[in-house]
């Protein structure tokens, strides 16, 4: 899982910090979102939707793995 969020956090060097999610949503997804969630610098969102997306089934899939070889 570290491993995971260190990719996250290494890609998101490159997003430039003035980019806001408001700014890279379509105006459908614009429309159901809050006005301060609009607001939020796009590596804040990266950063959540990393650690949701990434991260948390890595280490779901790696305790799996795990459980499974576990000496009985």
């Amino acid at each position: 899982m570290s491993f995971a969020m260190g990719l996250v956090f290494l890609i998101s060097v490159f997003i430039p910090y003035e980019k806001t999610t408001g700014d890279m949503l379509g105006g459908a997804i614009v429309s159901l979102l809050p006005p301060q969630a609009l607001h939020l610098p796009l590596k804040v969102g990266f950063w959540f939707l990393g650690g949701v997306a990434i991260a948390i089934p890595v280490n779901i899939v790696t305790r799996l793995i795990l459980w499974v070889k576990r000496p009985r």
